[in-house]
């Protein structure tokens, strides 16, 4: 509600209330919060090797989830501007893409490796394991030419004003974070695109088994996936290098439900745009752009 007013119909989907978010893979943090002290009480008798052969990968798990988080994202693209909501979603609004098609062309191999596991007995034995990788014979670049592009992201019916006046709301109340969720795509509704991209597919698929094409550089460089807005500067517990500090303490569940505890809720922005006529640039046409 706004002064009485409801919110406008634009914003009801995009504002949603921000939940505890947690999901399965913080089943396994617990996992391993939980069982680390069990285990190692019970290899207390077992040589220190051996027992970091069993609790370093685990722990390296751990920290590859905790980078990966959203959580380390939302601490990582943390603005304290009260003006850079507005900013954000009117430059949004407001950027044309500059289209290219990537082309990969690639096949999967088998290969071996050596690896030394633990016997029980202290030692180490050395055994051959298979392993797939993905390997790229090709990649090229195809940049593509549009004839028009319309906006039709979500919050396009609201106002700088309303937008501010929601903002300077959500900075009033007793919550110290924002997340901001964003989402970019690009829709042709002529069906160009598509067009364009099974041309490429089927005049390079001939060089590998398998051969995939996508979109690149249609994204503005200051957009953000996940990012979040501080309201007070009074807690140092809000920053990266706290959440840093916990996790590598195992201590990343209860940091992570401090975090929620002090967030506003999750604004969900989806920024749409719309083109027509999409071609692959010619020769003549980027011979062009380059003496511009």
């Amino acid at each position: 509600m706004l002064d009485g007013q409801p919110v406008p119909e634009t914003t009801r989907e995009t504002l949603g209330v921000g939940g505890w978010r947690i999901c399965g893979s913080h089943l396994y943090l617990i996992a391993v919060v939980v069982t680390v002290p069990v285990i190692t009480s019970l290899l207390g008798g077992l040589k220190l090797m051996f027992q970091l052969s069993i609790l370093g990968p685990a722990y390296a798990v751990y920290l590859f989830e905790c980078y990966w988080s959203a959580h380390r994202s939302y601490l990582k693209n943390m603005i304290s501007d009260p003006e850079y909501l507005a900013k954000y979603i009117t430059d949004s609004h407001a950027f044309v893409p500059a289209l290219s098609l990537l082309v990969e062309c690639s096949h999967d191999e088998t290969r071996e490796k050596v690896e030394y596991v633990p016997n029980g007995d202290g030692k180490y034995e050395p055994r051959t394991v298979e392993y797939t990788v993905s390997v790229t014979t090709h990649s090229s670049s195809h940049p593509c030419t549009f004839s028009n592009c319309e906006d039709w992201s979500d919050l396009k019916g609201m106002t700088l004003d309303q937008v501010r006046k929601v903002e300077l709301q959500w900075f009033e109340g007793r919550h110290k974070l924002l997340d901001i969720d964003s989402k970019w795509d690009i829709e042709s509704s002529d069906g160009s695109l598509q067009r364009v991209k099974d041309h490429l597919h089927e005049t390079h698929k001939h060089l590998d088994k398998s051969c995939a094409v996508s979109l690149t550089g249609h994204k503005p460089e200051f957009f953000k996936a996940q990012q979040s807005l501080k309201f007070h500067n009074k807690s140092k517990l809000i920053s990266a290098r706290a959440y840093w500090f916990f996790s590598m303490l195992l201590l990343t569940i209860p940091y992570r439900l401090y975090f929620n505890s002090r967030a506003r809720g999750t604004l969900k922005l989806s920024f749409v745009k719309k083109i027509q006529n999409v071609q692959l640039k010619t020769a003549a046409q980027e011979a062009i752009l380059n003496d511009v």
